[in-house]
């Protein structure tokens, strides 16, 4: 991990082992993608031939590492690591998207700002559901006192961008809400 600390906070990127792992699988000349996963997945994500299951869980296993700095391929990696034990061509092209995507944003990078705080405490339970292609869970918290809940338009949800694949301008809107800058790009 590299950490820069700049007078207006510290960045925290891994810059080098993207581009060292997109170099390493041979796709350092790739066309870059927009967004980790296309908003609309065409075809059905369980079938389609198997692929080498071994180099698809070393593979994702980089990329887990990798979302340690990157939150916005959280929801895409999770989603393809559910097939390490029997990957196949339509899992590989997901993973090649997120990939994909790496390409076009190496430099991005979690950005904590001087004198902010972000702890984040989270007491959750969750029951997985019969939906296996997605592993929609319910969850269920506990919380006393008073709550007053208000309206936060889908456009303005950062948590969709860890949840679903969403359209670009969506998608780069909400990213930047999560604090994640490319400090190799000035403004």
């Amino acid at each position: 991990m590299d950490l820069a600390r700049k007078t207006d906070g510290i960045y925290v990127s891994q810059r080098k082992y993207t581009l060292d792992l997109l170099q390493e699988i041979g796709m350092l000349g790739c066309k870059a993608a927009n967004t980790p996963m296309e908003s609309v997945i065409k075809s059905n994500f369980k079938e389609g031939p198997l692929v080498d299951k071994d180099s698809y869980q070393s593979l994702v296993g980089k990329l887990i590492y990798l979302t340690h700095t990157r939150p916005d391929i959280g929801f895409f990696v999770n989603m393809t690591s559910r097939y390490m034990t029997s990957p196949t061509e339509v899992h590989m092209k997901a993973v090649n998207r997120i990939l994909q995507y790496l390409k076009g944003t190496p430099g991005k990078s979690l950005h904590f700002k001087k004198n902010s705080n972000r702890g984040i405490e989270v007491y959750t339970d969750s029951n997985w559901t019969g939906y296996t292609s997605d592993r929609n869970s319910t969850t269920g918290y506990c919380s006393f006192g008073t709550i007053t809940i208000d309206h936060v338009p889908s456009c303005n949800q950062t948590a969709g961008v860890l949840t679903k694949a969403l359209p670009i301008n969506t998608y780069e809107n909400i990213r930047s809400k999560l604090g994640m800058i490319d400090i190799y790009h000035p403004d």
